[in-house]
Order: structure tokens, then sequence, then C-alpha cells
């Protein structure tokens, strides 16, 4: 059976990499299991929120992708922060998991905070590049979409925007 889920996340790793030519060097050099663990919990919550807002302009792919980009880069910085003065304390990555979990579970998709990673252009182009490639395949990451595939391409642009910050 063919997994048009896989072959999506396969797409959107190689428009990453064609945007940020170091994702993939980037995704290696750091263990990013937190992340991944935050970056589920807070798509799923923010995917429900973009379906339950009634203000169209805040729900549009481009704003969501780009508060989960920077949500993104916010989770990354904030565990890598509190890892930092943690002093390698033998629970430093739990406790360190448990604060940036609450940080960014306590954010709301449509907060006014705005965390701008140091490569503002990387977050452009790249959603810029996965909005093409979405509207190219036919795909929707709006209300009409299957929930899936919004996942994927959600989950893998916070997953950008924890790899391209403090690289």
């Amino acid at each position: 059976m063919f997994n048009t889920n896989k072959t999506l996340h396969m797409a959107l790793t190689m428009l990453f990499k064609k945007v940020y030519p170091d994702f993939a060097s980037s995704c290696l050099a750091k263990d990013r299991k937190e992340i991944s663990f935050i970056g589920r919990d807070y798509c799923c919550q923010s995917v429900m929120e973009a379906f339950c807002c009634e203000d169209q302009e805040k729900k549009t792919p481009a704003f969501v992708l780009g508060k989960l980009f920077d949500c993104g880069a916010l989770a990354q910085s904030t565990f890598d922060q509190y890892l930092g003065i943690s002093n390698e304390s033998e629970d430093s990555r739990d406790k360190a998991l448990e604060a940036t979990y609450d940080l960014v579970m306590g954010l709301s998709l449509f907060d006014e905070f705005y965390f701008v990673p140091e490569i503002p252009e990387i977050k452009e182009n790249a959603i810029r590049e996965v909005l093409a490639y979405l509207e190219k395949e036919g795909i929707s990451i709006g209300d009409d979409g299957r929930l899936v595939d919004i996942m994927t391409v959600c989950y893998d642009v916070f997953i950008l925007g924890a790899v391209c910050v403090n690289n």
C-alpha cells in the first residue's frame, strides 16, 4: 500500500533542504526527541484551534505555518536555555522538557507572542515553498483538508523552526 503521509513528509524534507542547506546536518547534529514530543502535542492543539477560529485572516495556512515555525524555534531555544542553566544535574533533561512543555503548551496559536528567529528569510522561503508544493499537489491544510496531511505539514514546519534556531 502506498503511504501518502510518508511521501508528503519526504517531499517537505526535500523542500527544507532546498531553503536551508544545513537542514540534514543540523537534524543529525542534535537529538530532538524532547522537541518532537512537544511538537506532536502542540501541533494537535494548534490544528484544533485553527479549525475553531472564526477570524479567516488568522486561520490562513501561511499564518498558521508561520506561527508553528516560530513556536518550534521558541521550543528549541527555550529547551536549550533550560539545559544551559541546569548545571548538568541528573534530571536536567527531564526538568528542561517539563518547563519547555508547560511554556509551549500554554501558548495559543493566536497569542501575540513575537519570537522571531535570527533567520526570518528561511521561514518565509520555507512557507512559500510548502504552500506552492501543497497547491501543486492539490493538498489542502484548511478546514477541507485531510487531518493526516494537515498534521504532517504542521509538525514538519514546527520541527524546521526548531532545526533552524541556535545552529
